[in-house]
């Protein structure tokens, strides 16, 4: 037998697949997907098998696969499917798209290890192998013995070990325990009720005292951190004889018209768009409970690792024996690595996690629930640059699934989908939106600073009086290089992108982060009102707080942005600060709406809410309706929203979660200037030497424009960020756009230049 492998080798030239022969001792447990051991070149390196074949056409000299690393399948027809998908869509390599289909742990180099589990039911002559060893290391000696070891572990009584993870039928789990001779006097109120319930029933899981104290996992495994609680671990044996109790669910008169399109509608996605959180979660339970019944796999994707963690406590409480398991980057390895193993074995009912877990070998999926559809955080920054509603379409159409998008409003994306009778809308809206303060900056001259109004300084006041939490979001981590008119407010755009120019300070000249458009600061004057008095505005959370901290300086703060939340430690630490209350301001970018599902905050403050119109992004005026609509549908929480232009739709629209007249306001200007949803938007990066991607760029965009039809390209223009010439492409043909691609990498491939191309870019500077 023969079998088609992709070595791991990161380089366009060995993506492709090589054929090496099957042994007859792993013949009987080689399987596509398998990572296997082979010779390439004078190396030997991990392969991943494509295809399996009896024959081959091969001519030439063919090796021999030297070891296999797994006894069992790790990947699924399905998966390999899905990456050369996304390989297509993203321009980038297989085996790179492959890597998204392996859990981080097996990735890592590892030793592998047989564990005897029931050695009076084990095969006497792999008994041998132990010699009254309990755990012994598995090397090339053993290949003789390969069938009858992959026998035993099907029937339970083998398990193997890589490193520190055992592959078996049992499951471990954590539970938790008081430490003993530990003070806890200095702990907070949260901290003590936690420890006092964990004394009271010890051996519990840490979704049980989640449950039951109202407590995040993080803050659980910080007491664990800091010792005063402890972990065992033991086996759990898998139940599968308890039966699902169905969810009975009640709906008023309204809520029985939306279920009742819901099953009158079929093969589309469907837009839940509700701002009843009571309803939602109701509906939710009561389609995932039929799911279940039909013997179907439930996938539920959030986009943050504390909203994985609400979704799943909410789900184990009301799924009576239902299987839940949770993934996301806050799980121990062992924890990961035992919910994984659950899913490759089918012995799971739904799946809650973050976007990594749009790829977990789920193979009998009858629903995937999709929250907060709409954000950019459902984009993949790094290499493969996929869409993770993308993935989640294409596997609803490879399982017949349904999909539910879950949002608070429409993107002007869905609702064109949706006027297009691509979506299926379900529509509950029913808040008044009253719980907001506008505060207009023009009319407040004499505030107590740039940033900050005297309403927002007694709105603060009020909320520190009440012992709560005040919000700030303010998208500008240093400053904002914008350049706007002293006498009619006019902010200077370029002509063809409509976008804000950023200054060059080196240069003095003012430049457009779209296309090559520049022009000297020198003698500018408004277009608008031809006024010569303009004015840069430099203000970010720098300034904010800085100013913040001249009227309290005896307050905590907490900063959020990329660079503080850069890793899970970071952002756990914050979680906790935010649980606990051990700060009194929460500043940052649009990463703090990621935060605010707590109760002990009292409002947030838009800080020059309307700047972000003047973004160098056609999607700025929908990014701020979005906004709106976030903090005014969380419950108890307050809206304070400073602006200079707040008679914008944007604004208006989203006081009132009016995204019908959202849609056709902002349409007739994509529209107008190509932008989607009429044309699709990508970008290209061409980097390496100078003149080499200066010319391949130019050179592109010739070819472009001589083959392609109401389409555009803009550029090319060199990025910092990239290190290289980006060229923002407008076309709906990606079929032909890729093979273009294809054509300019062969024929600038001598150069070594790198082609970086994002379908789905996130921003677009």
């Amino acid at each position: 037998m023969f079998a088609e492998v992709l070595v791991d080798v990161r380089n366009a030239n060995t993506d492709t697949l090589f054929t090496y022969e099957i042994p007859k001792h792993f013949e009987s447990y080689v399987d596509i997907g398998s990572r296997v051991l082979v010779e390439f070149g004078s190396r030997q390196i991990i392969g991943y098998v494509i295809r399996i074949s009896d024959e081959t056409s091969y001519s030439g000299m063919i090796k021999e696969i030297l070891d296999v690393y797994d006894f069992d399948k790790q990947l699924t027809e399905e998966q390999i499917d899905l990456a050369k998908i996304i390989s297509d869509e993203t321009k980038s390599l297989l085996v790179s798209s492959l890597d998204l289909m392996y859990p981080a742990f097996l990735k890592t180099k590892y030793r592998k290890y047989l564990k005897v589990v029931h050695l009076e039911k084990l095969d006497s002559n792999v008994a041998m192998l132990f010699q009254g060893k309990s755990k012994i290391e598995y090397n090339s000696s053993m290949l003789d013995y390969s069938s009858q070891i992959a026998r035993e572990l099907k029937k339970g009584n083998l398990a193997i070990e890589y490193n520190h993870y055992t592959y078996g039928k049992n499951k471990y789990q954590n539970i938790y325990f008081v430490s003993k001779n530990k003070d806890i006097e200095n702990l907070t109120i949260k901290r003590k009720r936690i420890i006092e319930y964990v004394s009271n029933n010890p051996g519990q899981t840490i979704e049980e005292i989640s449950l039951n104290t109202n407590s995040s996992h993080f803050l659980i495994n910080d007491l664990r951190k800091d010792g005063f609680l402890e972990v065992r671990e033991v086996i759990k044996e898998e139940d599968n004889l308890k039966k699902f109790q169905a969810s009975q669910v009640t709906y008023n008169p309204l809520e029985q018209d939306i279920k009742a399109k819901y099953e009158a509608n079929k093969n589309k996605p469907y837009l839940l768009i509700t701002d009843d959180l009571e309803f939602k979660y109701k509906f939710l339970e009561d389609v995932i409970s039929k799911t279940i019944l039909l013997d179907k796999q439930v996938l539920i994707l959030t986009k943050s690792i504390i909203q994985s963690f609400e979704v799943y406590d909410f789900l184990e409480k009301r799924l009576i024996n239902a299987r839940v398991y949770c993934f996301n980057s806050s799980l121990s390895n062992n924890e990961y690595f035992d919910n994984y193993m659950q899913v490759k074995k089918g012995n799971v009912d739904v799946v809650v996690g973050t976007i990594s877990s749009s790829f977990l070998p789920l193979e009998k999926l009858g629903l995937i629930v999709i929250f907060d559809a709409n954000d950019t955080a459902y984009i993949n920054e790094q290499n493969p640059k996929f869409s993770t509603l993308n993935v989640l379409k294409w596997r609803m159409e490879y399982h017949k699934a349904e999909l539910i998008l879950v949002n608070e409003t429409l993107s002007v994306d869905d609702y064109d989908n949706y006027l297009k009778n691509n979506y299926i809308l379900l529509e509950n809206l029913k808040k008044e939106n009253d719980k907001y303060t506008l505060v207009n900056l023009r009319k407040e001259i004499a505030r107590v600073s740039p940033l900050i109004s005297n309403t927002l300084k007694e709105k603060i006041q009020v909320a520190f009086n009440n012992k709560k939490m005040v919000a700030l979001i303010l998208n500008q981590k240093n400053y904002s290089e914008m350049v706007m008119c002293n006498n009619c407010s006019e902010v200077i755009k370029c002509p063809s992108c409509k976008i804000s120019l950023s200054y060059n300070k080196n240069k003095n000249e003012l430049s457009c982060n779209y296309c090559d458009y520049k022009v000297s600061y020198s003698n500018l004057k408004c277009p608008s009102c031809n006024s010569s008095k303009l004015s840069f505005f430099n203000l970010g959370l720098e300034s904010l707080e800085e100013d913040l901290k001249k009227f309290y300086p005896d307050k905590k703060y907490l900063l959020i942005t990329a660079e503080t939340m850069s890793n899970y430690s970071k952002y756990s630490e914050a979680v906790l600060t935010i649980e606990e209350q051990a700060v009194d301001f929460i500043i940052g970018t649009n990463l703090v709406f990621d935060l605010l599902n707590y109760p002990n905050i009292s409002f947030v403050a838009l800080i020059n809410s309307d700047n972000i119109l003047n973004y160098g992004d056609y999607r700025a005026a929908e990014t701020l309706f979005l906004n709106i609509v976030k903090v005014l549908n969380k419950d108890n929480l307050g809206l304070v929203l400073q602006g200079y232009n707040l008679d914008h739709y944007s604004i208006t629209l989203g006081l009132k979660n009016d995204y019908q007249n959202f849609y056709f306001q902002e349409i007739r200007q994509r529209n107008a200037l190509n932008y989607p949803p009429k044309l699709e938007i990508m970008r290209l990066i061409i980097g390496g030497d100078y003149s080499k991607r200066y010319h391949a760029a130019y050179y592109f965009r010739k070819v472009f424009r001589s083959l392609f039809t109401d389409s555009e390209i803009l550029g090319p223009k060199y990025t910092r960020k990239y290190q290289g010439m980006q060229l923002i492409i407008k076309t709906n043909d990606f079929e032909k756009l890729s093979k273009l691609i294809e054509e300019v990498k062969e024929k600038f491939k001598k150069d070594n230049l790198e082609f970086i191309f994002e379908r789905h870019p996130k921003t677009l500077y």
